[in-house]
């Protein structure tokens, strides 16, 4: 009577091996499918950073380029303003020397005069202002006279109407 007993005992031995196999199965499967997802995740994640590292190497280069460009701004800007400077000191040596010629020929005209102006001699004739004609009062008239009829004869003389 062994057997009978040995039976069901075999056959739960059997179903708990099959459950536990099912168990294991699922659990693999399981294990299979993080590791899938975990393997997207990370080539997501990859995908993220690789743009992630170009974004910030284009920035980088920006960076670098409108840094260059400060620099050669502030070297244009020293350029011109040595330039501007130069012009300056150009335009002020330009204006003491005008204004030491003109003094210059002041003062020669100066001494030139003071020395006309010292020297005695004959002083040329100097013109005389006229003075203006007293005006008359009264009516004006006319030279011209007036005569009727013909008083003369020749081409140009006579009235100057004719008779009917």
């Amino acid at each position: 009577m062994c057997a009978p007993v040995a039976v069901p005992v075999i056959a739960a031995v059997a179903g708990g091996v099959v459950a536990k196999n099912k168990i294991d199965k699922k659990k693999r499967d399981a294990k299979k499918e993080f590791e899938r997802k975990q393997r997207e995740a990370e080539a997501i994640a990859a995908k993220k950073q690789a743009e992630l590292d170009k974004l910030a190497k284009e920035r980088e280069a920006e960076g670098k380029r409108q840094q260059e460009r400060l620099v050669a701004l502030k070297k244009e800007q020293s350029d011109l303003r040595a330039a501007q400077e130069a012009k300056v000191a150009a335009l002020k040596a330009k204006n003491e020397k005008e204004v030491a010629e003109t003094r210059a020929r002041g003062a020669a005209v100066s001494t030139s005069l003071r020395i006309l102006g010292s020297q005695k001699g004959t002083q040329a004739p100097t013109a005389t202002e006229s003075k203006p004609k007293p005006k008359t009062r009264g009516a004006r008239t006319t030279a011209a006279s007036l005569r009727l009829g013909s008083t003369g004869t020749g081409a140009g003389a006579g009235s100057n109407y004719s008779k009917g």
